[in-house]
């Protein structure tokens, strides 16, 4: 594939049919070919296009890690948080003094399974990642925060019990939003 002399920048002819295409464009106007397939092409990206290229695919790499990661801590914190509650119940059934308010079980219950939930739904968001890593972070920021808002609401002290990860999970999401906005910036750059 060869760069238009005309206007270098802007064109790029089809290493198929020779016709010239738009920089961007992944596929020919005219005969449908890749245009951004093989070696050819990376030639005529040269180094700037490789380093735009890397810095997109950094970015969209930082984002799906974040969510990856705020999707492991979320079903761990389940896994335990569940072990924990299952086991509490086993005691007071034990316990012949003790009466078990099933309701109350029931409600542990959809509790866990609320934060398993929270955790795959981080997991899905990785994927949308893959595509527009801004608004899966920002979607998972706001899930996330509003989870814990929903906490806090139903018990205040949910507020310090584990805000060291709560932190960091925040602080995971940001870097992920961060680098959503870098995407969607190198994404506005590559159109202009």
């Amino acid at each position: 594939m060869s760069i238009d002399n005309n206007s270098e920048a802007n064109t790029i002819n089809c290493p198929s049919c020779n016709t010239p295409n738009d920089a961007g464009a992944r596929f020919c106007e005219s005969c449908g070919a890749n245009l951004s397939d093989g070696s050819k092409a990376k030639k005529a990206t040269g180094k700037l296009g490789n380093l735009s290229e890397n810095a997109h695919l950094k970015s969209i790499k930082t984002a799906r890690t974040a969510l990856i990661i705020v999707g492991v801590l979320t079903l761990i914190g389940g896994f335990f948080l569940d072990k924990m509650l299952q086991s509490e119940i086993a005691s007071v059934r034990r316990n012949p003094n003790m009466i078990i308010d099933e309701a109350v079980v029931s409600q542990i219950n959809l509790m866990i399974y609320a934060v398993y939930a929270l955790g795959f739904i981080f997991f899905g968001l990785s994927f949308w990642a893959k595509k527009n890593p801004f608004a899966a972070c920002l979607t998972g920021l706001i899930i996330y925060i509003s989870a814990w808002l929903i906490d806090i609401a139903s018990d205040p002290s949910m507020i310090m019990r584990g805000i060291i990860i709560k932190l960091i999970i925040i602080s995971l999401l940001v870097n992920g939003v961060k680098a959503g906005i870098a995407w969607r910036q190198m994404q506005e750059r590559g159109k202009a």
